[in-house]
């Protein structure tokens, strides 16, 4: 990667994997350069795994509050350090205001098909719903799954993954606020 001037984070999954398996160079380039996280779980793990003093946080847990709070400043040198499905909405525009971006495909979050029959035996025997944090993690359900899906509560994390889970006919809850907080919340009136 070299040097950079600054860095993003979209996920803990994405500090994790860059912790344990980035060059010492890559670690240092990102402890110089101006760091942000979507919130403030996955910058408390850039800092603990990482040694980075310093990572900014947008008011909303989103890419459209991380470009928000990214406007507000030159760009240059940029990583994004994300899963495999990253927000279109935020790769176009870092693609717009970057000088070189890196973009390191470091995980992929679409639904392990060895986990069919565990999922479908939990949501036909004591499963009261089932929350999905990301559209991608929907990718991969057999039509079958979707039958037992629609018997219990469906949560969306954000429009985005509303959307997607919508246009498979499933009728979805989404937070007032695409935030963790906003999720428990939800999740706890339902339950």
């Amino acid at each position: 990667i070299g040097m950079l001037d600054t860095s993003i984070f979209t996920s803990q999954k994405a500090v994790e994997l860059v912790s344990l398996y980035a060059s010492g160079g890559v670690r240092k380039a990102i402890r110089r350069s101006v760091c942000f996280a979507i919130g403030p779980a996955t910058a408390h793990t850039v800092r603990k795994k990482l040694g980075k003093r310093v990572v900014r946080v947008p008011r909303e847990f989103t890419s459209g509050g991380l470009i928000s709070l990214l406007m507000e400043r030159k760009i240059g040198r940029c990583a994004l350090f994300s899963s495999e499905k990253r927000s279109d909405e935020l790769l176009r525009f870092l693609r717009r205001h970057s000088v070189k971006l890196h973009v390191p495909v470091l995980y992929d979050l679409r639904f392990e098909p060895s986990l069919i029959p565990q999922v479908a035996t939990a949501i036909k025997r004591r499963c009261k719903g089932v929350v999905f944090t990301c559209s991608t993690a929907f990718e991969g359900i057999p039509d079958d799954l979707l039958t037992d899906l629609e018997k219990i509560n469906v949560v969306a994390m954000g429009t985005r993954t509303a959307v997607a889970l919508r246009r498979k006919g499933l009728t979805v809850t989404v937070p007032a606020k695409s935030s963790v907080q906003g999720l428990v919340s939800l999740v706890g009136s339902i339950a």
